[in-house]
């Protein structure tokens, strides 16, 4: 995994933590103002307290889970975690209309951090969906379909010289997913160029090499790009 994207996974799982912080303090300030409130407001204020820890408490536990392992049933159960917590926030709003301005200031502070967590949690999402939740989605799906359809093309050649340099750049790509660095990209793009090079007489008959080394590197082509595009979200 590249630096970029473990610094997007942790970010809100980070700013989940100081939600959770947060919470607590102004659960503290809900518990105190309890004391000095009638006692059905008092117990009002003392159960939004609790459910406001739980309710961060949970889309911390959440986000952790989704950046540990990206899925649509995980997004699903963070939407869900996240859609409790802002209920929680709202019923806040109406449980110190009355309190006091230092109350007022702190539920309004752990609001504006709850947008915050919100807007860096959707950027995680986006780029999980548009790299794909599994190998058929978003791009890896492309970069598979790439790579498949190149190496059926190879195929037809017959050519041992040419499935070996592709084979070769498979093994860039699998390197690059399993270690993250970015120095297999720069050996897939050579090995790229390494298959233009190769002599003309390696891709079939004399009245077909020409289209079908046009056609072969336009796959090539497609799959190299499909990579870099894999590899600079990833």
């Amino acid at each position: 995994m590249t630096i970029r994207a473990r610094i997007l996974r942790l970010t809100p799982v980070a700013v989940g933590v100081l939600l959770v912080i947060a919470a607590a303090i102004v659960a503290g300030a809900l518990f105190e103002g309890a004391a000095h409130s009638r006692a059905d407001q008092a117990r009002d204020r003392l159960d939004l307290g609790l459910e406001l820890r739980r309710a961060a408490l949970e889309v911390d536990i959440a986000a952790t889970r989704y950046a540990a392992a990206p899925s649509t049933e995980n997004e699903t159960a963070h939407q869900q975690a996240a859609a409790g917590m802002q209920g929680r926030l709202t019923a806040l709003e109406s449980a110190l209309a009355s309190a006091s301005a230092d109350h007022r200031a702190q539920a309004e502070a752990l609001e504006g951090l709850m947008q915050t967590y919100s807007a860096r949690f959707a950027a995680l999402a986006e780029a999980e969906r548009t790299l794909g939740y599994d190998e058929s989605q978003g791009l890896q799906g492309a970069l598979r379909g790439s790579v498949h359809a190149a190496e059926e093309r190879l195929k037809a050649t017959g050519s041992d010289a040419l499935t070996a340099k592709m084979l070769m750049m498979r093994r860039h790509e699998k390197d690059f997913i399993m270690r993250g660095d970015p120095k297999y990209i720069d050996r897939l793009d050579t090995r790229v160029a390494e298959f233009a090079a190769l002599p003309p007489e390696l891709f079939g008959p004399p009245a077909e090499r020409e289209q079908t080394r046009a056609e072969v590197m336009t796959l090539l082509q497609t799959y190299q790009a499909d990579f870099r595009r894999f590899a600079e979200t990833r």
